[in-house]
This record gives C-alpha cells, sequence and structure tokens, in this order.
C-alpha cells in the first residue's frame, strides 16, 4: 500500500489514495559529503493516474519551492529546487506509462544542477 514509500505528508499519502496508488520502490544513498540521493518509482493503474499523482505532487512541492528548473534534453521533467537546513534538495519528476519517478539530491547549497541533471539522465534511461 502507499505506506511502503513512506511518504512524507499526509497530503501525499491521500492524494496516492485517491489516484489509486498500487505499489513502489525506494532507494537511498549517502554521499561522501555528507549529502544523500534518492529514487523513488510510483507505480499506479494508468498513465492518466501516474499524471494526476504527477500534479498533485507538483503543487505540494511548490509551496516549499524557492526554483524551478529543466533537465537537458528531458522537456517533460520538473525540477524543483527546496532549500533545506542543511542546504538545497534538488528534485526533479518524470512519468513512463503508469509509472512516476523521483530523483532527489540532497546537498549543500550549490548554484549548479550538474548532480540532478546526471542523476535524471541514467534514471530516464533505465526506465525506458
Amino acid at each position: 500500500g502507499a505506506a511502503s514509500l513512506q511518504p512524507e505528508s499526509a497530503a501525499v499519502s491521500e492524494s496516492l489514495e485517491v489516484h489509486g496508488f498500487l505499489r513502489g520502490h525506494g532507494r537511498e544513498w549517502q554521499r561522501p559529503d555528507g549529502g544523500r540521493v534518492q529514487a523513488l518509482v510510483y507505480e499506479f493503474g494508468s498513465g492518466e493516474a501516474a499524471a494526476a499523482f504527477d500534479v498533485d505532487s507538483a503543487q505540494l512541492s511548490c509551496a516549499y519551492a524557492d526554483d524551478a528548473f529543466t533537465v537537458a534534453g528531458f522537456p517533460d521533467a520538473l525540477g524543483l529546487r527546496v532549500r533545506t537546513s542543511g542546504g538545497v534538495r534538488d528534485q526533479v519528476s518524470f512519468l513512463q506509462g503508469a509509472r512516476r519517478y523521483e530523483i532527489r539530491v540532497e546537498q549543500a547549497a550549490s548554484d549548479s544542477y550538474a548532480a540532478i541533471s546526471a542523476l535524471t539522465e541514467a534514471a530516464v534511461r533505465a526506465a525506458r
């Protein structure tokens, strides 16, 4: 169920349920510099349900975002930068059929989007 991805808020949990979340998978890695990387995959019953959840998630995240950005070569991916107590969290989401992918990189404050861009490119290749 929705709890298997440990949603960050009640609003996310509710949106997962409303849009027919089927299953998900998440991985997390610690970076040598103390930051972390997360890869999340959410699977829904249809592409339309995945897209509806993506819209809900973007609206929730935008409330905390300081910047939106694009990832070169992936015009449908949505990138957001959120300031955290330890720096920034860059996150990119994209859809592939009935799945929504989200890549997150938490790091010290940075003006570069290089880390999240490289990880998004790798995730898109893996998702195809």
